[in-house]
């Protein structure tokens, strides 16, 4: 075993009171994958990542960003209206 760490995947968690469904799709349009969208105690949820493999972090998420810097107006609000963000980071302990 010799205890390599291997990066998989970043996710992007969001949080609203607001219907995340149109946000999740322009992300879905722009070449993300959706994991999740739901609803449960008076908030929406989201879960999304990259569909590439960047092999580091930084990448994915700056291909997200590069997703939310190109939304239009009205999806801008809801992104704006979501709780901060949450970037999840999947690795795999090889050996």
């Amino acid at each position: 075993m010799d205890g390599t760490i291997q990066y998989l995947n970043t996710d992007l968690d969001l949080t609203s009171t607001d219907d995340l469904t149109t946000l999740a799709a322009a992300f879905e349009a722009a070449g993300l994958i959706v994991l999740d969208v739901s609803a449960r105690d008076a908030l929406w949820y989201a879960t999304l990542e990259v569909d590439a493999d960047y092999g580091e972090p930084e990448s994915a998420i700056d291909a997200m960003l590069a997703v939310v810097n190109a939304l239009d107006e009205p999806l801008r609000e809801v992104w704006r209206k979501c709780t901060p963000p949450r970037v999840q980071h999947r690795l795999r302990l090889r050996g």
